[in-house]
């Protein structure tokens, strides 16, 4: 018997919809979020990622058109191709935090409504582009910041090391941004109070949900805000620990079509 308690899920992408080890959406995910869909339940995509690399995966899993788009962290919300909520941080507070990290020999990207931009083509502009499968953008930040605020910054290194003496270096702004990683190479940088937990309070809200009836699933640190507003949320098995501890259940891995796996536990029993 279904579960009539959900009526909505909330899902990451990265190692959670898509298969890790192909990067591609396992046939058993997309069944699963079909058959919710045909039960009426509603499917929400809540990521770090741009709106148009969400709309290919939402195309594929046979999402409708008018539906909701969590991107970016939470920072900003579609509706449809209508911006229905927008956070963004003060672009003279993300033109420090960008030429500092730069100093650092830490590498960023921006993302502002539907685009990204770099400051040049490098390994990381390459990893981004396959991953999005959308062109970024060149840009000079300090002359594009002088115009625009971006909904989200990204900071990246391989070398630990590096990233955790830029978060002491960012907590000089804990009153303007929010900090997380997706990764354990990748620090996501929002406006304050801004995260895919906000995201999902304010879907709730746009759609008459309670937060109760929320299922949520992620695998890293930044969807445990996710968890936290949601009545039920579970986390792939690869999570880190303190990722699966925060959740309702822990699933298989994405290898292992988790996603499905959750859908099955908490909406289908």
């Amino acid at each position: 018997m279904a579960n009539n308690k959900i009526k909505l899920i909330c899902s990451d992408i990265d190692h959670t919809l898509l298969d890790a080890s192909k990067g591609q959406v396992p046939q058993r995910n997309i069944d699963a979020v079909r058959k919710a869909l045909d039960m009426g339940i509603y499917f929400v995509l809540n990521s770090g990622r741009s709106y148009d690399s969400m709309k290919y995966y939402g195309d594929i899993l046979g999402l409708p058109a008018d539906g909701c788009v969590c991107t970016l962290g939470g920072s900003l919300i579609f509706e449809g191709t209508n911006i229905v909520d927008s956070h963004v941080i003060d672009r003279e507070i993300a033109l420090k935090i960008v030429e500092t990290a730069d100093e650092m020999g830490l590498f960023t990207h921006s993302f502002c409504k539907r685009e990204w931009f770099s400051t040049s083509h490098d390994f990381w502009y390459e990893t981004e582009r396959k991953a999005l499968m959308v062109e970024g953008q060149h840009y000079i930040p300090m002359e594009y910041f002088k115009e625009h605020d971006p909904h989200k910054l990204v900071v990246l290194s391989e070398d630990p090391a590096k990233l955790n003496r830029f978060v002491d270096y960012l907590k000089a702004f804990a009153n303007d941004i929010t900090v997380s990683y997706s990764l354990s190479s990748c620090m996501e940088i929002n406006p304050v109070g801004v995260s895919k937990g906000t995201g999902i309070a304010f879907l709730c809200g746009l759609l008459g949900i309670r937060q109760s009836e929320v299922l949520s699933v992620g695998d890293y640190y930044n969807d445990v805000e996710m968890f936290k507003v949601s009545g039920f949320s579970a986390a792939m098995e690869d999570a880190p620990n303190e990722v699966k501890a925060a959740s309702t259940a822990v699933v298989s891995s994405s290898m292992e079509c988790g996603l499905a796996e959750a859908l099955e536990k908490f909406v289908f029993q």
